[in-house]
């Protein structure tokens, strides 16, 4: 993975797809996410690209129905 990807967790996610705070976590615990890129001492982390693709194939969040 390139450096210079922008990277997000939960709380990013869901400031991304304007979902509730709780809502990519439970995506997460569900299998519901695509695994994440690292995982930190905070938690996991994912490449802020991959979850807006993986939020427009799987229309979550904000681009669902569109």
């Amino acid at each position: 993975m390139p450096e210079d990807q922008p990277l997000c967790g939960p709380y990013e996610i869901a400031d991304i797809l304007e979902v509730h705070r709780q809502t990519p976590r439970k995506w997460s615990s569900n299998g519901i996410l695509p695994p994440p890129r690292q995982r930190l001492s905070t938690g996991p982390v994912w490449n802020v690209a991959d979850i807006i693709e993986w939020a427009k194939t799987n229309q979550k969040g904000k681009y669902k129905n569109g």
